[in-house]
């Protein structure tokens, strides 16, 4: 028998009056076409169909939900006109029939997941010198050490690099870099990210 296949069994009223005779009748659960994960650039439209296979009975209705909360949505689409990094997250497509004859009940379910990926550019959250509470304009001493704070956001993750003199300094692995001051000069600091 098939996954999603159910037979149900009822009597009915034979002609003797103890007598039942017993139906069975096949139902069949709804099926969700799988589909992958999405992957899309924030600012993009996005036009996604809850489609699935009827069941037996053919009825079906359909529901979409976002990390388990109901979306409003039409005619089993999803409609995003431009679509922002919040909507990235879990998305579940649900097909559901019923069948209710007065002896038997049956509700058939089936659903599809798959995760909305939001691609946005990267952007500089923080910028800083670990020691000097924000300020960016300081001056240290001949053999001072300072760590460079550069934090920024992107998907995916960014790469992220120190730029000295509009020159590439290093790359930075985790959130800090820390730089040596050997010389007596002004050096100019950028921390840049991309994709």
């Amino acid at each position: 028998m098939e996954d999603n296949m159910l037979l149900l069994y009822h009597a009915e009223p034979g002609p003797l009056q103890d007598a039942r005779t017993w139906n069975k009748e096949r139902k069949c659960l709804p099926s969700v076409i799988r589909t992958g994960n999405v992957y899309i650039k924030e600012g993009e439209s996005l036009n996604i169909t809850c489609k699935y296979e009827p069941g037996d009975p053919p009825e079906t209705a359909e529901q979409w939900k976002k990390e388990g909360i109901l979306l409003v949505y039409s005619n089993k689409t999803l409609l995003y006109q431009r679509v922002a990094r919040t909507d990235a997250g879990n998305y579940t497509c649900i097909a559901t029939n019923t069948y209710d004859n007065g002896h038997t009940n049956f509700m058939g379910v089936d659903s599809h997941r798959f995760i909305l990926h939001v691609l946005y550019q990267p952007i500089v959250q923080r910028f800083s010198l670990e020691q000097f509470d924000d300020n960016l304009n300081v001056t240290v001493s001949e053999n001072e050490s300072v760590v460079f704070n550069c934090v920024a956001e992107g998907f995916p993750s960014p790469d992220m690099r120190l730029l000295k003199d509009s020159a590439e300094y290093g790359t930075i692995y985790v959130c800090g870099f820390k730089y040596h001051w050997i010389r007596r000069k002004v050096d100019v600091f950028e921390c840049i990210f991309s994709s």
